[in-house]
């Protein structure tokens, strides 16, 4: 697949491969993994992504597919290519640490030049921390990315907000992957308060006719 990149006086044709090979060059990534100190052979409970540079801006593949096209628009899929790229030139092999349960999965997408949807990112890293392999009814489908962190997005739960909700500015974008357990009485804490929130309001009921 390849796309025309207007240069000025020519447009020159530039393939898939030459769009992940810019975007890896214009970008870094870091992983940290967080085990339990009491017992470091035991899985890890937390992975941490730091995503810098270009690559930090991660698409939405919904309502990505071109006009009249059933494929992924191609320069939303280098994206994704190029972090896969970027991934495993960290030397990390995250598919050997991939979670077993449900995980809890946190993006804070940094700033961009333009109004993005976080809730769509979200649905695209869902895709993203799967294999690169995924079965589909009885046959195995290979898409050609995906780390593997996961067996299959059914298993997160999670959260996207840009780093502006939370009054900060950073250009680069942070994947947090946790263990639901681990997580869990936190989020049942947080739930209960937003529940009680009606308890400083005036309650008005609505009541069928």
């Amino acid at each position: 697949m390849s796309v025309a990149v207007n240069w000025g006086f020519a447009t020159k044709k530039i393939t898939g491969k030459d769009l992940v090979n810019s975007l890896v060059t214009e970008s870094e990534v870091d992983i940290t993994l967080y085990r339990d100190l009491s017992d470091t052979n035991q899985p890890v409970k937390q992975v941490r992504i730091e995503i810098f540079g270009e690559a930090a801006k991660i698409p939405s593949f919904k309502n990505s597919k071109l006009p009249g096209k059933n494929f992924i628009n191609p320069s939303y899929l280098a994206r994704i290519r190029a972090l896969d790229r970027l991934v495993s030139e960290t030397g990390i092999d995250l598919a050997q640490h991939r979670f077993k349960d449900k995980v809890f999965v946190l993006v804070i997408n940094g700033i961009r030049n333009r109004e993005f949807d976080a809730d769509n990112v979200l649905a695209t890293v869902r895709d993203w921390l799967e294999p690169s392999t995924k079965q589909v009814g009885r046959i195995k489908k290979n898409r050609g990315w995906g780390i593997g962190l996961v067996g299959n997005d059914s298993q997160v739960i999670g959260l996207s907000i840009q780093c502006g909700d939370l009054n900060t500015e950073s250009e680069s974008t942070t994947i947090l992957i946790t263990e639901y357990f681990d997580v869990s009485l936190i989020l049942k804490q947080f739930i209960s308060e937003c529940l009680n929130f009606s308890s400083k309001w005036t309650k008005t009921v609505s009541q069928l006719q």
